[in-house]
């Protein structure tokens, strides 16, 4: 701590300190990482709403096969009998 210097009373060190051992800066560190974690989700929905949505209708119209159409087809009879 001594290379730190003096560490203000309500200063970043001592909330940190503070919220390891469950102190006043628990709530401070918790309503942090909820903020930033909904800021991620918010600008994740953002790029799917202005990227995703136009992408996933331009595969449908162009008959591309989904993930679980993909997987429903490679489980049929004939491609299983093929590999015995």
């Amino acid at each position: 701590m001594a290379r730190f210097g003096i560490i203000p009373s309500r200063g970043i060190l001592a909330t940190l300190q503070s919220a390891g051992m469950g102190g006043y800066g628990t709530a401070l560190v918790d309503g942090g990482t909820r903020a930033a974690s909904a800021a991620v989700l918010a600008s994740d929905w953002l790029y799917w709403v202005s990227h995703g949505a136009e992408s996933s209708r331009a595969k449908d119209s162009a008959g591309c096969k989904t993930s679980h159409e993909a997987e429903v087809e490679a489980d049929s009879p004939l491609k299983l009998k093929a590999k015995l």
